[in-house]
């Protein structure tokens, strides 16, 4: 049994697939449906965010709002998860996968909405400013006198994996498939653009996420929305596909032969959570950077990001389906090449070689604020941020020379322990979390 099964079958199987959904149904109903009551909302905080003092993120006399959590975020979390990730999602659990990314993004939701929340209602004060996130909440719930340090653990090895080694990994796939260029040159590219941003400190990590960002959303939405017109003709036939595969017990035809029902499942809701980050207390230490103010704001804002990550991620699935290359045997970032390969022939391969770059330079400079976060909190700065930079280079460029199976399976696995361990806390906190809320909101 290779380990991407023994993820699908045990890691990401019916247990913790269905304790997933249970929880998220059940944060959906004690606050009451709060994706669907303040979806619009969100997006007026995204396009009319408050503004709040800045803290150590940034010089004094300027001032810093929770967009630049919510930019930071979008910068981490739409990365080569959004584009290889969907491939290897495709290829591994068929077009079905797709329906489930769908049905369990709604669900995510307001898993991020909740520890958002949290970090921006149970904050401390730190050497590095006012804090707050996974590694302050948990210390509240009972385990808290070391629960802070295995997640903080397992969040540090998730931020190297799925930032590091997955982004790298799938920049280097699509440079060597598109160029020719040696695995060992785009690890050594990463390496000199990671010491330059660095070097740069904190507030360099935070004004590339924010250029980073939009460009690269602007970019796939021009490509993709290119690819989808073109076959146009064949959305309803592609939803069908999506829809009827989700439910299908017998093998997906054509090169998927023994994938069933549970592999779908499996796929679409390991690689939502996996392109979301919902529910793994990623995005509570990014907005608990903000220092805890505008708690409604805030985590009202942050599911806004869940839902534009969602439509990244289906549209890729639309984009595959629609071209007809999702049952062509490719899976990560050479698939993403050949479907756009036929609306821009030879361009096509340019086109996806600039959206992964994008997309994982974006990732690993969002992330490279996260895992800062948690090694700092590990080490409490005995060992100084070199550590840690020279630790995060060196899984860009393990990345760029690893095998992609590999690489995304441990992902998978770092992944499912942050989330285990940040919604018990969560959910160990959602009385008075809940308490909160009523509160902010009488």
């Amino acid at each position: 049994m290779s380990f991407s099964e023994f993820n699908a079958l045990y890691v990401w199987g019916w247990p913790f697939i269905i304790l997933l959904f249970i929880l998220g149904l059940t944060i959906t109903v004690v606050f009451g449906g709060i994706q669907f009551k303040y979806f619009f909302t969100s997006w007026k905080y995204v396009l009319f965010p408050p503004k709040v003092t800045c803290d150590t993120l940034c010089p004094e006399n300027q001032t810093i709002s929770p967009l630049q959590a919510f930019l930071g975020m979008i910068s981490a979390s739409l990365g080569n998860g959004s584009l290889a990730g969907m491939a290897v999602a495709m290829h591994s659990g068929g077009p079905g996968a797709g329906f489930w990314l769908l049905v369990f993004g709604l669900l995510a939701m307001p898993m991020r909405f909740l520890e958002v929340l949290a970090a921006s209602v149970f904050t401390i004060e730190t050497e590095h400013g006012r804090r707050g996130g996974p590694m302050v909440y948990l210390a509240r719930v009972f385990g808290g006198s070391w629960l802070p340090y295995a997640y903080a653990g397992a969040c540090l090895l998730y931020c190297l994996f799925a930032a590091g080694s997955m982004q790298g990994n799938s920049m280097a796939t699509g440079l060597t498939a598109a160029t020719g260029i040696n695995e060992i040159s785009v690890a050594l590219m990463l390496l000199l653009f990671l010491a330059y941003a660095f070097f740069g400190g904190s507030q360099r990590i935070i004004k590339l996420s924010e250029t980073l960002a939009p460009l690269k959303v602007g970019l796939f939405m021009l490509a993709t929305g290119a690819v989808l017109i073109t076959f146009a003709p064949n959305f309803l036939p592609a939803l069908k596909l999506i829809v009827t595969s989700a439910f299908s017990t017998t093998a997906v035809a054509g090169g998927f032969a023994g994938h069933i029902m549970q592999r779908a499942i499996s796929l679409g809701a390991s690689r939502i959570f996996l392109a979301t980050e919902a529910g793994g207390g990623t995005a509570a230490i990014m907005f608990g950077a903000t220092g805890g103010t505008n708690p409604r704001e805030n985590s009202i804002m942050s599911m806004a990001l869940v839902f534009t990550t969602q439509l990244v991620c289906f549209c890729m699935f639309l984009m595959f389906t629609m071209s007809g290359t999702w049952n062509s045997g490719l899976t990560s970032t050479p698939l993403v090449m050949s479907t756009y390969a036929t609306v821009f022939g030879r361009l096509g391969s340019a086109v996806a070689l600039v959206l992964s770059i994008m997309f994982g330079l974006g990732v690993l400079v969002g992330y490279a604020f996260i895992g800062r976060e948690c090694w700092l909190f590990l080490t409490r700065g005995k060992i100084g941020e070199w550590g840690f930079m020279l630790l995060y280079s060196a899984m860009a460029a393990f990345g760029a020379l690893g095998d992609t199976s590999f690489v995304f399976a441990f992902v998978d696995l770092s992944q499912a322990a942050i989330i285990l361990i940040n919604l018990y806390g969560l959910v160990y906190l959602m009385p008075s979390l809940k308490r909160v809320w009523n509160e902010l909101n009488a």
